[in-house]
């Protein structure tokens, strides 16, 4: 899934892309759209989750000067979700008018809890929780 911030701190979802993988061929694929989108985002990140073959995924792109972030989901996909919803009910998110994916990716969005597929959903989730969350305080250093 690719997003970007759009006007008024809106978020856009730009892509999706929803295939099951082999490990060569999803690197393969998460190279490819790494390289085709990250040029149009000035705040682009890529987020990865920290388990089975993103361990390893997450390796192999860092050889390839791409810096993914590892991300360690909390909780169930139902209350990740939820804590998401905010943005969504705002009119925050925003989806584009056509695109080969859109109608998957809202029947997906639509019926979760109860639909059968939901890799969809935890990826917004993750993403919207990238996007929402209040920033750490970082550290600042020089002379005082």
């Amino acid at each position: 899934m690719r997003g970007a911030a759009g006007p008024q701190g809106n978020d856009l979802i730009l892509h999706v892309v929803r295939a099951r993988l082999e490990y060569p061929d999803l690197r393969r694929v998460v190279l490819e759209q790494h390289h085709r989108w990250r040029p149009f985002a000035s705040n682009y990140v890529l987020l990865i989750e920290r388990k089975g073959s993103g361990l390893s995924l997450i390796q192999d792109l860092q050889r390839e000067t791409v810096y993914p972030i590892g991300v360690d989901p909390d909780g169930d996909k139902i209350m990740r979700m939820a804590a998401q919803t905010a943005p969504i009910e705002a009119g925050a998110v925003h989806l584009p008018t056509q695109a080969p994916w859109l109608d998957d990716f809202k029947k997906e969005l639509l019926s979760f809890p109860l639909s059968k597929h939901d890799d969809q959903i935890d990826a917004l989730s993750q993403a919207l929780q990238r996007a929402y969350a209040p920033e750490p305080p970082r550290a600042v250093m020089g002379s005082y």
